[in-house]
């Protein structure tokens, strides 16, 4: 080999963009072996095929592949990489990320809806009708008020629950009461994101496409709320009544106002 034509550490940071600490780094963690290394002086001598090796690294940081992982792809003369494997693993990567934020947009886009419908809420005291297609709720057993530091804790807690049991949470949560031939009881509820896993589970409901009227109210017990609701729900044999948090674009904790959604009819 003609030790002349091999770069120096410092010539290989020039020539790749990258701080020679950030060399020595890859180095020390086994990514970038050298070709040479002076056994007087410990200096590290690398050659041209090390240029597109540090490109190579460079595109895997850059779509979040782990430094540790990129040992996988390297032949064991420690200089060639295999370049399709690299980009398959970052095709997955960038695709799952292009998933995680369609998901934050879609939760960020049903907030505002529900921020410009609050907003009209406030506007109609005679209430709102809402229709809302089929869908998965989890139920929890809850004795307590909507709003409360022990609600926010319950719903905290019962987020982390259902996420580790591999189900999707989405945006909406509250109180639900549960009214069965003018007997009720009352539950924490978080709304699923459709999925055939979600019928394993005996605490999840579905309910079909149902007609509500919603109102504000500031009655933060839900029993009060229904039989403030009253005349509407005892004619049905069996409903769901649900209490939720309001969002407006000018939000007062000191004023706290709910959304109730009475149920009208199914269809």
């Amino acid at each position: 080999m003609n030790y002349k034509e091999l770069l120096t550490i410092g010539r290989l940071a020039k020539l790749t963009g990258i701080h020679v600490k950030a060399l020595r780094y890859y180095d020390r963690i086994g990514i970038l072996i050298p070709t040479y290394v002076n056994p007087e002086n410990d200096y590290r001598y690398y050659s041209r095929e090390h240029i597109y090796l540090v490109d190579m690294i460079k595109l895997c940081a850059e779509i979040n592949i782990p430094l540790k992982d990129i040992k996988e792809f390297l032949a064991i003369d420690g200089t060639t990489i295999d370049v399709g494997s690299v980009l398959d693993t970052g095709i997955k990567l960038v695709r799952s990320k292009i998933d995680e934020f369609e998901k934050k947009l879609t939760f960020l886009e049903e907030m505002k809806r529900d921020v410009q419908r609050n907003e009209t809420l406030h506007k109609k005291k005679e209430g709102v009708y809402l229709t809302i297609e089929a869908t998965d709720y989890w139920f929890e057993p809850f004795g307590g008020d909507i709003g409360t530091n022990e609600y926010h804790f319950a719903l905290n807690q019962l987020f982390k629950r259902v996420t580790a049991l591999g189900l999707e949470a989405i945006y909406e949560g509250g109180i639900a009461l549960v009214t069965k031939k003018q007997q009720t009881e009352s539950f924490l509820f978080i709304t699923l994101a459709p999925s055939a896993t979600n019928d394993l589970h005996e605490n999840v409901h579905r309910l079909p496409k149902t007609r509500y009227l919603t109102k504000v109210t500031t009655q933060a017990t839900i029993q009060a709320v229904y039989h403030e609701s009253k005349e509407l729900v005892e004619k049905q044999t069996e409903s769901i009544l649900f209490e939720l948090e309001m969002y407006a674009d000018q939000y007062a904790t000191a004023e706290p106002a709910f959304e109730v959604r009475i149920p009208i009819k199914k269809q």
